[in-house]
């Protein structure tokens, strides 16, 4: 339905359902087109979370009930409506200091696009290693790129599928589950979102970017980044 609504929409966008039990992998389809000088709908009320709890509020119990309440409201509206283009387009900013539920260790995002041809196997594949894993997220989306030619040498957008996950961070088993992940988006020649990770094999990062060598003429030797000196260590 995602390739058949690109046609009649401009902006389409899936949230899946990445927590464990029977909902895993299940979804909402969310589709809109821009009106033209028309009055703008009443923005949602925007909350805030007014502090950072000492523990993540995310995990597998409130993950559940957010997605079940979710995707219930979700088919419940399932018709036409209008709504604010900034409500639609960035629906987190409805929810200030949005990532303080995770507590004080923050979240890590997992990224990722795989070739077309490849994705329905390696997305299941992905949600059902998260379901099992015992880690939630309650903010999964899903898009599908265009096969416009990206212009950069290290553009990550190219034609296919890409998913976001963010996930709590609890150390060394939230290092291995994107490990894990990673591992089954280059067995298919997919990419990470460099811009995103946090834990990116340096052998998967040159699989994904093959130029990455030559940006070597266009280094600052002035300027250092951790993330280039871990992605470009020899295997």
């Amino acid at each position: 339905m995602s390739r058949e609504s690109e046609i009649t929409h401009e902006h389409v966008v899936a949230w899946i359902d990445c927590g464990s039990g029977r909902g895993a992998g299940r979804g909402l389809l969310q589709r809109a087109n821009p009106l033209q000088n028309t009055a703008s709908p009443t923005r949602r009320k925007r909350w805030s979370v007014p502090l950072t709890p000492p523990l993540s509020l995310v995990n597998r119990l409130s993950v559940r009930l957010f997605n079940n309440v979710y995707y219930a409201l979700g088919a419940r509206t399932a018709a036409p409506r209008r709504q604010d283009y900034r409500d639609f387009l960035f629906p987190l900013d409805a929810v200030e200091n949005w990532n303080r539920i995770y507590g004080p260790r923050g979240f890590l995002q997992f990224q990722c696009v795989v070739p077309e041809a490849a994705a329905q196997d390696t997305l299941d594949a992905i949600i059902r290693r998260v379901s099992e894993s015992g880690s939630a997220s309650f903010v999964a989306v899903l898009k599908r790129m265009g096969d416009r030619p990206a212009s950069g040498m290290l553009s990550f957008p190219r034609a296919g599928v890409t998913l976001a996950v963010d996930f709590p961070m609890q150390g060394a088993p939230t290092l291995r589950l994107l490990d894990a992940l990673g591992e089954l988006v280059a067995d298919v020649g997919g990419a990470l979102y460099p811009a995103k990770d946090a834990c990116m094999r340096p052998a998967h990062f040159q699989q994904a970017f093959p130029n990455w060598a030559a940006m070597g003429a266009y280094l600052d030797p002035r300027f250092s980044s951790s993330f280039w000196r871990r992605v470009t260590e020899t295997a």
